[in-house]
Protein backbone atom coordinates (compact mmCIF):
# COMPACT_ATOMS: atom_id res chain seq x y z
CA UNK A 1 0.00 0.00 0.00
CA UNK A 2 1.26 3.23 -1.16
CA UNK A 3 1.55 6.57 1.42
CA UNK A 4 -1.31 7.89 -0.72
CA UNK A 5 -3.54 5.18 -0.81
CA UNK A 6 -2.92 4.98 2.82
CA UNK A 7 -4.12 8.38 3.33
CA UNK A 8 -7.15 7.58 0.96
CA UNK A 9 -8.31 4.83 3.53
CA UNK A 10 -7.90 7.26 6.72
CA UNK A 11 -10.07 10.24 4.82
CA UNK A 12 -12.35 7.45 4.77
CA UNK A 13 -11.85 5.75 8.56
CA UNK A 14 -11.02 8.99 10.44
CA UNK A 15 -14.77 10.60 9.69
CA UNK A 16 -16.11 7.05 10.49
CA UNK A 17 -14.38 7.65 14.63
CA UNK A 18 -15.25 11.13 15.04
CA UNK A 19 -18.92 9.43 14.51
CA UNK A 20 -17.67 7.06 16.95
CA UNK A 21 -16.12 9.78 19.12
CA UNK A 22 -19.38 11.71 19.50
CA UNK A 23 -22.27 9.43 19.91
CA UNK A 24 -21.48 9.91 23.66
CA UNK A 25 -23.02 13.41 23.24
CA UNK A 26 -25.75 12.89 20.74
CA UNK A 27 -26.92 9.71 23.10
CA UNK A 28 -26.32 12.05 26.19
CA UNK A 29 -28.52 15.12 24.15
CA UNK A 30 -31.35 12.46 23.12
CA UNK A 31 -31.54 10.48 26.57
CA UNK A 32 -30.40 12.62 29.40
CA UNK A 33 -32.48 10.89 32.03
CA UNK A 34 -31.19 7.73 30.81
CA UNK A 35 -27.10 8.53 30.57
CA UNK A 36 -26.39 6.34 28.47
CA UNK A 37 -23.97 9.58 27.06
CA UNK A 38 -22.07 9.04 30.18
CA UNK A 39 -21.84 5.30 30.43
CA UNK A 40 -20.99 5.20 26.71
CA UNK A 41 -18.05 7.96 27.52
CA UNK A 42 -16.60 5.91 30.76
CA UNK A 43 -16.53 2.75 28.70
CA UNK A 44 -15.47 3.56 25.48
CA UNK A 45 -12.19 5.76 26.98
CA UNK A 46 -10.60 2.49 29.05
CA UNK A 47 -11.47 0.18 25.96
CA UNK A 48 -9.80 2.58 23.43
CA UNK A 49 -6.70 2.57 25.70
CA UNK A 50 -6.10 -0.87 26.12
CA UNK A 51 -6.95 -1.26 22.15
CA UNK A 52 -4.18 0.51 22.06
CA UNK A 53 -2.05 -1.43 24.59
CA UNK A 54 -2.72 -4.27 22.74
CA UNK A 55 -1.86 -2.87 19.27
CA UNK A 56 1.10 -1.54 20.89
CA UNK A 57 2.68 -5.32 22.00
CA UNK A 58 1.58 -6.25 18.49
CA UNK A 59 3.71 -3.72 16.70
CA UNK A 60 6.09 -4.48 19.09
CA UNK A 61 6.95 -7.97 18.42
CA UNK A 62 7.36 -6.77 14.43
CA UNK A 63 10.14 -5.39 15.66
CA UNK A 64 13.39 -5.93 17.49
CA UNK A 65 16.15 -4.05 19.90
CA UNK A 66 14.85 -0.54 20.60
CA UNK A 67 11.52 -0.40 18.54
CA UNK A 68 10.35 -3.02 20.42
CA UNK A 69 10.96 -1.75 23.75
CA UNK A 70 9.72 1.58 22.58
CA UNK A 71 6.38 0.14 21.45
CA UNK A 72 6.48 -2.07 24.80
CA UNK A 73 6.45 0.85 26.97
CA UNK A 74 3.97 2.83 24.95
CA UNK A 75 1.75 -0.65 25.75
CA UNK A 76 2.62 0.16 29.66
CA UNK A 77 1.67 3.89 29.09
CA UNK A 78 -1.75 2.87 27.48
CA UNK A 79 -2.53 0.31 30.29
CA UNK A 80 -1.60 3.15 32.63
CA UNK A 81 -3.99 5.49 31.20
CA UNK A 82 -6.67 3.15 30.56
CA UNK A 83 -6.78 2.24 34.54
CA UNK A 84 -6.56 5.85 35.04
CA UNK A 85 -10.25 6.30 33.51
CA UNK A 86 -11.92 3.27 35.56
CA UNK A 87 -13.21 5.14 38.87
CA UNK A 88 -13.25 0.89 40.65
CA UNK A 89 -9.27 0.57 39.62
CA UNK A 90 -8.63 3.77 42.22
CA UNK A 91 -10.87 2.63 44.85
CA UNK A 92 -8.74 -1.25 44.68
CA UNK A 93 -5.58 -0.13 44.00
CA UNK A 94 -6.35 3.19 47.13
CA UNK A 95 -7.79 0.00 49.59
CA UNK A 96 -5.16 -2.22 48.82
CA UNK A 97 -2.33 0.77 50.03
CA UNK A 98 -4.45 1.98 53.03
CA UNK A 99 -2.27 2.85 55.53
CA UNK A 100 0.77 3.05 53.46
CA UNK A 101 0.00 5.61 51.17
CA UNK A 102 -3.12 8.08 50.75
CA UNK A 103 -5.55 9.01 47.72
CA UNK A 104 -3.13 11.71 46.49
CA UNK A 105 -0.12 9.61 46.87
CA UNK A 106 -1.49 6.61 45.05
CA UNK A 107 -2.41 9.06 42.19
CA UNK A 108 1.30 10.56 41.68
CA UNK A 109 2.30 6.96 41.59
CA UNK A 110 0.34 5.98 38.91
CA UNK A 111 0.86 9.24 36.79
CA UNK A 112 4.77 8.73 37.69
CA UNK A 113 4.87 5.04 36.04
CA UNK A 114 2.79 6.24 33.88
CA UNK A 115 4.83 9.03 32.05
CA UNK A 116 7.57 7.27 32.65
CA UNK A 117 6.54 4.88 30.35
CA UNK A 118 6.28 7.22 27.96
CA UNK A 119 9.37 9.23 28.25
CA UNK A 120 11.04 5.78 27.97
CA UNK A 121 8.90 5.28 24.58
CA UNK A 122 10.05 7.88 23.47
CA UNK A 123 14.03 7.55 24.26
CA UNK A 124 14.01 4.34 22.31
CA UNK A 125 12.67 5.55 19.43
CA UNK A 126 15.17 8.46 19.01
CA UNK A 127 18.32 5.98 19.47
CA UNK A 128 17.31 4.57 15.93
CA UNK A 129 16.64 8.14 14.74
CA UNK A 130 20.10 9.35 13.25
CA UNK A 131 18.82 13.01 11.74
CA UNK A 132 19.45 15.13 14.92
CA UNK A 133 18.34 18.28 13.81
CA UNK A 134 15.21 20.39 12.99
CA UNK A 135 14.73 23.41 10.97
CA UNK A 136 14.24 26.70 12.45
CA UNK A 137 10.63 27.15 11.39
CA UNK A 138 10.02 23.86 13.53
CA UNK A 139 12.11 25.02 16.55
CA UNK A 140 9.38 27.81 16.98
CA UNK A 141 6.60 25.72 16.39
CA UNK A 142 8.14 23.58 19.50
CA UNK A 143 8.46 26.62 21.01
CA UNK A 144 5.24 28.23 20.25
CA UNK A 145 3.66 25.17 22.00
CA UNK A 146 5.58 25.52 24.75
CA UNK A 147 4.44 29.08 25.27
CA UNK A 148 1.10 28.10 24.28
CA UNK A 149 1.06 25.46 26.70
CA UNK A 150 2.61 27.15 30.19
CA UNK A 151 -0.07 29.96 29.52
CA UNK A 152 -2.48 28.32 29.45
CA UNK A 153 -1.86 26.11 32.46
CA UNK A 154 -0.93 29.26 34.41
CA UNK A 155 -4.26 31.02 33.32
CA UNK A 156 -6.08 28.94 36.41
CA UNK A 157 -3.27 27.86 38.23
CA UNK A 158 -3.04 31.81 39.50
CA UNK A 159 -5.83 31.06 41.87
CA UNK A 160 -4.49 27.96 43.24
CA UNK A 161 -0.84 29.71 44.09
CA UNK A 162 -2.57 32.82 45.05
CA UNK A 163 -4.81 30.71 47.81
CA UNK A 164 -1.95 28.81 49.20
CA UNK A 165 -0.36 32.47 49.53
CA UNK A 166 -3.16 33.68 51.44
CA UNK A 167 -3.57 30.82 53.50
CA UNK A 168 0.25 30.48 54.14
CA UNK A 169 -0.56 26.26 53.30
CA UNK A 170 0.96 24.42 50.96
CA UNK A 171 -1.41 21.50 49.74
CA UNK A 172 -0.05 18.45 48.52
CA UNK A 173 -3.17 17.89 46.14
CA UNK A 174 -3.02 21.36 44.54
CA UNK A 175 0.89 21.23 44.46
CA UNK A 176 0.24 17.87 42.98
CA UNK A 177 -2.19 19.11 40.67
CA UNK A 178 0.03 22.28 39.82
CA UNK A 179 2.67 19.34 38.85
CA UNK A 180 1.32 17.46 36.69
CA UNK A 181 -0.11 20.15 34.47
CA UNK A 182 3.16 21.35 34.14
CA UNK A 183 4.45 17.80 33.22
CA UNK A 184 1.72 17.21 30.59
CA UNK A 185 3.26 20.32 28.94
CA UNK A 186 6.59 19.16 29.00
CA UNK A 187 5.98 16.02 27.57
CA UNK A 188 4.04 17.46 24.68
CA UNK A 189 6.63 19.50 24.00
CA UNK A 190 9.10 16.61 23.80
CA UNK A 191 6.69 14.44 21.63
CA UNK A 192 7.05 17.34 19.22
CA UNK A 193 10.61 16.88 18.60
CA UNK A 194 10.52 13.15 18.32
CA UNK A 195 7.77 13.39 15.47
CA UNK A 196 9.58 15.68 13.63
CA UNK A 197 12.91 13.84 13.46
CA UNK A 198 10.85 10.30 12.93
CA UNK A 199 9.32 12.35 10.18
CA UNK A 200 12.48 13.12 8.85
CA UNK A 201 13.95 10.14 9.25
CA UNK A 202 11.31 8.21 6.79
CA UNK A 203 11.57 10.56 4.21
CA UNK A 204 15.14 9.73 4.16
CA UNK A 205 14.81 6.28 4.18
CA UNK A 206 11.87 6.04 2.14
CA UNK A 207 9.46 5.25 4.37
CA UNK A 208 5.73 6.05 5.29
CA UNK A 209 5.44 8.38 8.23
CA UNK A 210 1.53 8.61 8.48
CA UNK A 211 0.87 5.95 10.73
CA UNK A 212 3.73 7.00 13.31
CA UNK A 213 2.11 10.62 12.99
CA UNK A 214 -1.08 9.76 13.79
CA UNK A 215 -0.40 7.62 16.66
CA UNK A 216 2.04 10.55 18.53
CA UNK A 217 -0.77 13.01 17.78
CA UNK A 218 -3.63 10.98 19.19
CA UNK A 219 -1.08 11.22 22.61
CA UNK A 220 -0.74 14.89 22.34
CA UNK A 221 -4.20 15.68 21.73
CA UNK A 222 -5.30 13.72 24.48
CA UNK A 223 -2.69 15.37 26.46
CA UNK A 224 -3.24 18.74 25.88
CA UNK A 225 -7.20 18.67 25.24
CA UNK A 226 -8.21 19.05 29.04
CA UNK A 227 -6.23 22.85 28.92
CA UNK A 228 -7.36 23.59 25.49
CA UNK A 229 -11.29 22.74 27.34
CA UNK A 230 -10.15 24.72 30.11
CA UNK A 231 -9.68 27.93 28.52
CA UNK A 232 -12.36 27.67 26.23
CA UNK A 233 -14.73 26.88 28.59
CA UNK A 234 -13.89 29.14 31.15
CA UNK A 235 -14.00 31.86 28.63
CA UNK A 236 -17.25 31.30 27.24
CA UNK A 237 -19.21 29.74 30.78
CA UNK A 238 -16.99 30.43 33.45
CA UNK A 239 -16.46 27.12 34.22
CA UNK A 240 -13.67 26.21 36.43
CA UNK A 241 -11.34 23.59 35.87
CA UNK A 242 -13.19 21.67 39.42
CA UNK A 243 -16.27 22.41 37.81
CA UNK A 244 -15.47 20.63 34.50
CA UNK A 245 -13.90 17.19 36.36
CA UNK A 246 -17.12 16.66 38.47
CA UNK A 247 -19.53 18.11 35.87
CA UNK A 248 -18.51 17.84 32.54
CA UNK A 249 -15.41 14.90 32.45
CA UNK A 250 -16.94 11.79 31.72
CA UNK A 251 -20.22 13.12 31.36
CA UNK A 252 -21.46 12.25 27.82
CA UNK A 253 -19.98 16.29 27.07
CA UNK A 254 -18.24 17.22 24.18
CA UNK A 255 -15.10 16.85 26.16
CA UNK A 256 -15.53 13.04 26.35
CA UNK A 257 -15.81 13.17 22.62
CA UNK A 258 -12.61 15.03 21.82
CA UNK A 259 -11.16 12.11 24.51
CA UNK A 260 -12.34 9.22 22.88
CA UNK A 261 -11.65 10.62 19.24
CA UNK A 262 -7.89 11.07 20.49
CA UNK A 263 -7.45 7.78 21.93
CA UNK A 264 -8.98 6.12 18.55
CA UNK A 265 -6.95 8.18 16.13
CA UNK A 266 -3.91 6.50 18.52
CA UNK A 267 -5.34 3.03 17.48
CA UNK A 268 -5.65 3.41 14.11
CA UNK A 269 -2.31 4.61 13.93
CA UNK A 270 -1.03 1.66 15.98
CA UNK A 271 -3.16 -0.72 13.90
CA UNK A 272 -2.14 0.72 10.51
CA UNK A 273 1.66 0.91 11.36
CA UNK A 274 1.23 -2.74 12.47
CA UNK A 275 -0.10 -3.54 9.25
CA UNK A 276 1.68 -1.24 6.47
CA UNK A 277 4.57 -3.94 5.90
CA UNK A 278 1.61 -6.93 5.39
CA UNK A 279 -0.59 -4.44 3.45
CA UNK A 280 2.72 -3.25 1.17
CA UNK A 281 3.85 -6.56 0.87
CA UNK A 282 0.03 -7.98 -0.45
CA UNK A 283 -0.68 -5.51 -3.11
CA UNK A 284 3.49 -6.22 -4.71
CA UNK A 285 2.12 -9.42 -4.88
CA UNK A 286 -1.13 -7.89 -6.50
CA UNK A 287 1.24 -6.56 -8.93
CA UNK A 288 3.22 -9.19 -9.75
CA UNK A 289 0.23 -11.31 -10.62
CA UNK A 290 -1.29 -8.87 -12.79
CA UNK A 291 1.98 -8.62 -14.36
CA UNK A 292 2.14 -12.85 -14.46
CA UNK A 293 -1.01 -12.70 -15.99
CA UNK A 294 -0.75 -10.14 -19.00
CA UNK A 295 2.61 -11.20 -19.95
Amino acid sequence: MTAESMRKVFRIVLPAIVVLSFLCVIFQEALPDANIGRDYAMAAMPIALFVSSILSIRVALNYERELKRAFMFMSLYFIGMGLANVGQFWELLTALLTGYMDKTEVVVLVQAITYAALLLACVYVLKVIDVQHLNRNEWVMIGLVFIGGVLMVMWKSSDMFEFMYVNQQLMLGTVTMLTVRFVDVVIITMLLPVLLLYRHQSELMARESTTFTLMIVGIILSLGITYIYEVMAGLLFGHSLTYISQHVFQHGSFLDGLYILSYLITAVGLYAHMNYDKWSLSQLEQSIEALDFEL
